[in-house]
């Protein structure tokens, strides 16, 4: 499952992290290659199929059957994770996670007791670094809460009048949250001025999603303040 809001460099990293071989796309996004792409609805549009058209409809099949202990491990849904902390997480959901789920939203008191069975997630795919980093042996995920701004300093430093950037956040009481803002330095031959730095957030403002984009803004510095380490 992909975010419709993604752009391009996102999208692409989400289908090749996730080896998808089949897209079921909107309509409006036919310009798109169109090898292996099917559409929502029940038409076909210039030779694109809809995706109806490889369910097996009134075909019978054999169905799928998990062990208890194979569903534990068993991924059942690859949604990606917003990209907070950097490049989005393919967040694997087994089929006893979405059993859970829907347990929980059956039971009215939901109450965790020493036996509770509680929701969660396999981990992320191809990730095990990401996986141990955050998840116990018990399957708790820790949250950290810690938010990575590289990815917005990595576009920033494609501009070709950035020489380097920082990123901060900035509480906004018009928005009841922190917002990125970024410094940056420029290289010789490019003048400072306010067309040149709303340029440049427009340009990381197009290569991101729209809760990464610079709303507080780009400032143009002398130099950024760095530690020894």
């Amino acid at each position: 499952m992909a975010n419709s809001k993604n752009k391009a460099t996102e999208l692409s990293y989400q289908l090749t992290d996730s080896g998808a071989s089949v897209l079921i796309v909107h309509p409006a996004f036919l310009e798109i290659p169109a090898s292996r792409v099917l559409l929502f609805g029940d038409k076909e549009i210039n030779g694109y199929k809809p995706y109806r058209s490889i369910l097996i409809g009134d075909r019978e099949i054999e169905p799928v059957s998990y062990t208890p202990e194979e569903t534990k491990t068993t991924t059942a849904y690859l949604p990606y994770s917003s990209g907070t902390t950097g490049k989005p997480r393919g967040v694997e959901l087994t089929h006893t996670n979405i059993a859970a789920n829907l347990a929980q939203l059956i039971i009215a008191d939901c109450k965790l007791g020493p036996h509770s069975i509680t929701t969660g997630v396999l981990g992320y795919l191809n990730n095990k670094e990401a996986t141990d980093a955050v998840f116990d042996k018990d399957g708790f995920f820790n949250t950290e809460d810690i938010v990575s701004v590289d990815e917005q300093k990595a576009v920033l430093l494609t501009h070709d009048a950035v020489s380097d950037a920082a990123i901060i956040g900035y509480y906004s009481e018009e928005e009841a949250s922190e917002i990125p803002v970024a410094y940056i330095t420029i290289k010789s031959g490019h003048e400072q001025s306010t067309a040149l730095a709303k340029e440049i957030q427009c340009f990381v403002d197009e290569k991101v999603v729209p809760h990464k984009k610079l709303g507080g803004g780009v400032f143009i510095i002398d130099k950024i303040p760095k530690s020894e380490s």
